[in-house]
């Protein structure tokens, strides 16, 4: 089943010239965040550190673990996602911050091919264009690529997922279906949050002008696919620490902290300055304060307990304040 968007395509604008318009968005996009990458990249900071220790520990057989030494404490505080990238490229190109953010370089500028076949199926080749040159000279993804976060391989995942679920909105296939699921899946492991992306693209399916029953078999694919891909993740934290930890702890107790200290108007965190590093190699940045960071980090069962107990302290303070709350909530989505 074919688009009503895309019929024309072939006609007016020639496979070859798409194609050519499509690696004109990569190169740009490449060259720009080639460029943030070797004059604005930053080491790792803060929990950063968590990144590219587990990062490291993943492609060193030591599995998913912060620790920087024996005993290794199981990892909880975030997905696997983006340290099982991290873990691909050390052990492919060794502990280099340099080979990780250029490969965010090299996955962002495909978000920006991505967002240009979205708008593409939806709207045509015009709006392709125009949002694929306007992603790939979008500097503050860019700025991105340069730091030890999963930002970019969100945003990619994401826009994949999209992608995937306007294709099976206008296929409907199995096939489709089944590999939207998995999509979804795959960026729930990179941010737990995104599970919610599978309301998404169930309203993207729901849409589709093939019949009910199709509508409804598809959504049911994806969702088994989705709950298949990260049911390894989620029985794996049952088996290690005997608790119903869905896909990572976080720092939601910490972060209801924070927003009932802005409630009381205290001051909100802001992004420092650039900083340029023309070098990044690891042990420039491995001091003694990292190593003590990272011994002290609570994570497993530990980290479980305190932000069970931070989240149950900091929603009794929040329920008198609710409208506090709602609106700081709705002030935080430009964001």
């Amino acid at each position: 089943m074919q688009n009503a968007a895309t019929t024309p395509i072939s006609a007016s604008y020639g496979q070859g010239r798409l194609t050519r318009g499509l690696l004109l968005i990569f190169a740009i996009a490449f060259l720009l965040r080639l460029f943030m990458v070797l004059h604005f990249a930053k080491p790792p900071v803060s929990d950063m550190w968590w990144n590219d220790q587990v990062g490291q520990n993943l492609a060193a057989g030591h599995g998913f673990t912060a620790s920087p030494r024996p005993p290794y404490v199981p990892g909880v505080y975030r997905s696997p996602g983006y340290p099982a990238f991290l873990a691909v490229v050390y052990k492919v190109a060794g502990h280099s911050f340099r080979a990780v953010y250029i490969a965010q370089a090299i996955i962002d500028s495909f978000t920006a091919v991505l967002i240009a076949l979205v708008a593409l199926l939806v709207s045509g080749t015009r709006a392709m264009f125009l949002t694929g040159f306007a992603y790939a000279l979008y500097p503050y993804p860019a700025v991105f690529c340069g730091e030890l976060t999963q930002d970019i391989l969100l945003v990619f995942s994401v826009t994949l997922a999209l992608l995937l679920a306007i294709r099976a909105r206008d296929g409907g296939r199995v096939l489709q279906f089944l590999t939207l699921g998995i999509a979804v899946g795959a960026a729930a492991l990179v941010k737990p949050f995104l599970v919610l992306f599978l309301l998404i693209c169930a309203v993207v399916l729901a849409s589709a002008t093939y019949n009910r029953k199709r509508r409804v078999i598809g959504i049911a694919l994806m969702t088994t696919a989705m709950a298949v891909t990260i049911s390894p993740w989620m029985i794996r934290n049952y088996v290690i620490f005997h608790a119903f930890v869905p896909l990572s702890v976080g720092s939601t107790g910490e972060n209801l902290f924070l927003l009932l200290d802005e409630i009381k108007g205290g001051e909100q965190a802001t992004i420092g300055p650039f900083e340029t590093h023309p070098e990044f190699w690891p042990e420039k940045y491995r001091s003694a304060d990292v190593n003590q960071y990272l011994r002290d980090f609570p994570d497993g069962e530990r980290l479980i307990a305190i932000e069970h107990e931070r989240t149950r302290l900091a929603l009794a303070e929040l329920r008198p304040q609710w409208r506090g709350y709602l609106y700081l909530v709705i002030r935080h989505i430009p964001r």
